[in-house]
């Protein structure tokens, strides 16, 4: 019986071991080696992604003379992709890397996302394909890959009926009944595109295939696919969104790494420890020595977001105080600390930093139009503190942090309910729940009317248009009053159509029994046949949790979730949006979130109005 495989320490941070893999038969046991190289050395390799799964039972491998044991899944991977004779160098991480050495796990971390760059493929791995359903969905996928070349690109903006229609016979060639519907939702169902650290090694990698069994296809056609399902709704009636499916959440993956793709230089930090080190790996170099020390597996999560923060800071970079408003005081001891891990969990559910998403208002509306399957971005973003510097000092052991900032205004009244997302149950085919939603959208939009229009009465016709005008803009982030009064009327028709048409429509089309035959894409989109409509009601989803609020000058904005009446708006000088502020007992601030306020987006406040800066310590 060989000896167990020990594990000899690398020469230094910048070494790797790869693993070559020995050639053998279905029978025979799997046996490989792992060598020790430079990384700045490393040629010729590809990199495995695979999702670990149960670790039991344990299977036997020999590695350089020793045994040593590795999971079920893994086992199945390399059983698949060993040749019949030769040798196959790979880098896997489960294998390269002494697991039982913390030390070593921090070090590789930092290099995973320059591994992934360097490997001549990534080897992305499904699982094993019994049943060859994944085989039937390939299929498919490059079915529609060559319909696309043949007729040209359909990745612009659906907006005529023949664009409807030329999407869905394109569909509707490529899947011939039920049995390949199952294929498909069969294969986004795998649990490989749940798994956090594909963000990573997918990004970075040069040249990604995606493997079940013995079958494989680019990645390019499989995001294709998915980007455009998602995009034009037809997941909604080829019955991939249906309850108990994880396969539309997957697709909504897979879109969002398409668009992390083409503008990984901005992204930011968003997720649980093991996603967070993940995108770290993803950060610009200008970024990867200013966050390297964060990338430490002994760090307790809560100190690692603290960490995180106060670095960013420090450096000037105030984008973490964006990060903090889903949850409430009660779970942020440290208000302006984020809990990154307890983002992941409010994703669709509650909104996330209008501000600094990838989407922000200005590059979808400001532009007007929309580039494929990413908003084409514009020089036009809002920044209220715009031109200040900042200034960001930490004291009392760290907990609380003290910037330099201009007070505002104080929320006076908020809408009574937050803005819901009837665009997430679009895109995930939840029609029974859109119909409430759409209620309950006519009833906040009513209540933001009341209060935007409180007091005016008496007032003229001129001065009541201005009020029509400025909670028009409120309500879409016109942040620049870019828009003209006939795109604002536009607007209101528009929403006057959704209010009073949109439940009976849902309501109409949840009763229906899914029939891919004959349900078609201007079904999907009958209330949104105008493309500048479609442009403007964008900025809806941006606001989705957050409440129409005025202030005590007569302001009309967006508060955070979890904002009362008497929090006060500030201007913290070098952040991006206005901050709501509770004041405490000790003279200390809680940072409540972000809010929108129009008139003072794009730094109004600090060069019109007369000011004082103050030091402000929130807590």
């Amino acid at each position: 019986m060989a000896s167990e495989y020990v594990y000899e320490k690398l020469p230094s941070s910048r070494h790797i071991r790869l693993l070559r893999l020995y050639g053998g038969t279905d029978t025979k046991e799997i046996s490989c080696e792992l060598v020790i190289t430079a990384l700045d050395e490393a040629r010729d390799f590809e990199a495995l992604s695979y999702i670990w799964g149960n670790p039991l039972p344990r299977m036997p491998v020999q590695c350089s003379g020793g045994a040593t044991e590795i999971g079920p899944s893994l086992h199945d991977a390399l059983h698949y992709l060993r040749q019949e004779s030769g040798t196959r160098t790979l880098w896997v991480d489960a294998l390269c890397i002494n697991q039982e050495d913390i030390q070593e796990r921090n070090s590789q971390v930092r290099l995973m996302g320059e591994l992934y760059e360097r490997a001549t493929k990534t080897l992305i791995w499904l699982g094993e394909d019994p049943d060859e359903q994944a085989w039937r969905a390939f299929q498919v996928l490059e079915s529609f890959d060559e319909l696309i070349r043949d007729r040209g690109s359909l990745e612009s903006q659906l907006a005529t009926p023949d664009d409807f229609a030329l999407s869905k016979n394109i569909f509707h060639e490529i899947i011939q009944g039920h049995t390949l519907i199952r294929a498909i939702i069969d294969l986004f169902e795998r649990p490989w595109f749940s798994r956090k650290w594909i963000i990573q090694e997918l990004v970075n990698s040069r040249c990604p295939i995606v493997i079940s069994g013995t079958h494989h296809i680019p990645w390019h056609i499989l995001e294709s696919f998915a980007v455009k399902l998602r995009q034009d709704m037809t997941h909604i009636y080829m019955g991939l969104a249906k309850p108990g499916t994880t396969s539309i959440h997957h697709i909504s993956n897979i879109t969002v790494l398409a668009m992390i793709k083409r503008s990984r230089n901005t992204f930011t930090l968003t997720d649980d420890i093991h996603h967070t080190l993940g995108i770290l790996g993803l950060a610009r170099n200008s970024e990867v020595h200013r966050f390297g020390s964060l990338m430490d597996y002994g760090i307790p999560e809560d100190e690692l977001w603290r960490r995180y923060a106060k670095i960013a800071m420090e450096s000037g970079d105030l984008e973490p105080l964006l990060l903090v408003d889903t949850l409430p005081l009660e779970v942020r001891p440290i208000s302006w600390v984020p809990n990154i891990a307890r983002l992941s969990e409010m994703t669709m559910k509650e909104p996330l930093m209008f501000l600094s998403r990838k989407s922000t208002y200005s590059e979808i509306v400001i532009k007007g139009e929309m580039t494929g399957k990413v908003y084409e971005r514009n020089d036009r973003h809002p920044n209220a503190s715009r031109g200040a510097e900042v200034s960001a000092r930490f004291l009392e052991d760290d907990t609380v942090l003290a910037v330099e900032g201009v007070f505002v205004d104080r929320v006076e009244e908020l809408t009574s309910i937050a803005k819901p997302n009837s665009e997430e149950d679009v895109h995930i085919g939840a029609l029974e729940t859109m119909e409430s939603k759409y209620d309950v959208e006519k009833q906040m939009w009513d209540e933001a009317a009341s209060i935007a229009f409180r007091n005016t009465e008496s007032r003229g016709r001129a001065e009541k248009t201005r009020v029509w005008e400025d909670f028009t803009r409120a309500w879409i982030l016109d942040f620049d009053n870019s828009l003209d009064a006939d795109a604002l009327q536009t607007y209101h028709m528009w929403k006057e159509r959704v209010h009073h048409q949109g439940s009976r429509w849902i309501r109409q089309k949840a009763d229906d029994d899914f029939d891919p035959d004959i349900k078609t894409m201007i079904e999907a989109q009958l209330l949104r046949e105008n493309q500048n409509v479609r442009e403007l009601d964008l900025a809806d989803t941006l606001t989705a949790g957050y409440y129409f609020c005025r202030t005590t000058e007569g302001r009309l904005g967006w508060a955070a979730p979890h904002s009362r009446p008497g929090d006060m708006i500030y201007v913290v000088l070098g952040s991006k949006s206005p901050h709501l502020l509770r004041p405490q007992k000790d003279g200390t601030f809680k940072l409540i979130g972000q809010c929108y306020v129009q008139g003072i987006m794009n730094g109004e406040y600090l060069r019109y109005f007369s000011h004082e800066k103050e030091t402000i310590r929130i807590s």
